[in-house]
């Protein structure tokens, strides 16, 4: 079978689940059957993976067809992780990578919201968390469920510079698309044509280009921690009931999490926290702006 030749690399909370999403019903383009399958990022552990074999990794394919020339997916921290880039290196040294970074300290605040959400941390005080950093490098760290510890390390998740020089280390910048979330969100008409050129395809008429993977929150606690903690026998019970029905879905744990689900907009970041987080990644900012050559003034605000 043809191998993946494009890879959304990252960054997290900056529009990958929305590109993803926009290049996924292209005609010519495959990508994965599901986000995040995490195969090159080895340095992390199995249980964050979803695909730890080849095997398991090329399943995630399972509809290719001759007609589709580009093969993709998307991890979000590919980026972030050590060997992820050289392993894509290896597995295909043709490959196309697509990087869209954001103003770093939106993104750990998105980010840190998200984490809340999924009940990956207890702490909802983000200065509590940016605080623990120390604390998680030692092992002292409040992950939950899925969550790798390094992915608390909000400064590191966070450098964007250094880690697209990495990229550069094994990839050229003609096989690298970075992608500015303000763009995005600005035109995501005129990016996702830029990347469709990038990606040599020909554009397919997409006029619609929804928001994608908002922020939410749970309006009541307790039942967003039930409703991401169903029991092993509950959740299989479930399963049962769908295959048997014929259902995608059980409309009683969509309403649920419907009525759990708040999706407004959040507060607004204090402007305290943001240049804390900016003064602490300053120097990353400015590697980044000359890596890309683009403006990142207002970042730096």
């Amino acid at each position: 079978m043809k191998k993946p030749n494009c890879f959304i690399v990252g960054a997290p909370r900056s529009g990958t689940t929305a590109l993803y999403s926009y290049l996924k019903t292209h005609p010519q383009i495959y990508m994965s059957d599901f986000k995040e399958p995490s195969y090159f990022s080895d340095d992390f552990s199995p249980q964050f993976r979803k695909c730890t074999t080849e095997e398991t990794y090329l399943e995630n394919f399972s509809g290719l067809g001759e007609h589709h020339t580009v093969v993709g997916e998307a991890t979000v921290y590919y980026l972030y992780s050590k060997t992820a880039i050289p392993n894509i290196k290896t597995f295909n040294s043709d490959a196309k990578l697509i990087a869209l970074f954001r103003d770093p300290a939106e993104v750990l605040y998105s980010l840190h919201s998200y984490f809340i959400y999924e009940l990956f941390i207890d702490k909802k005080d983000f200065m509590t968390a940016w605080n623990s950093q120390a604390a998680r490098r030692q092992g002292d760290s409040p992950a939950k469920r899925y969550t790798e510890p390094p992915f608390l390390h909000y400064r590191e998740v966070a450098s964007f510079g250094e880690q697209l020089q990495r990229a550069y280390a094994h990839f050229p910048p003609r096989q690298v698309k970075v992608i500015f979330y303000e763009d995005l969100s600005h035109d995501p008409g005129a990016v996702y044509a830029d990347v469709l050129r990038f990606l040599g395809v020909p554009h397919d008429g997409r006029q619609h280009f929804p928001v994608v993977n908002a922020i939410k929150r749970h309006r009541v606690d307790l039942l967003g921690r039930a409703l991401h903690n169903m029991p092993a026998s509950l959740t299989r019970s479930a399963t049962a009931v769908k295959k048997a029905l014929g259902l995608n879905t059980l409309w009683v744990g969509r309403l649920a999490r419907k009525v759990d689900t708040d999706a407004s907009r959040p507060a607004a970041m204090p402007e305290d926290i943001r240049q804390m987080i900016i003064a602490e990644l300053r120097p990353d900012i400015e590697l980044l702006e000359k890596l890309t050559a683009r403006d990142l003034s207002r970042w730096k605000m």
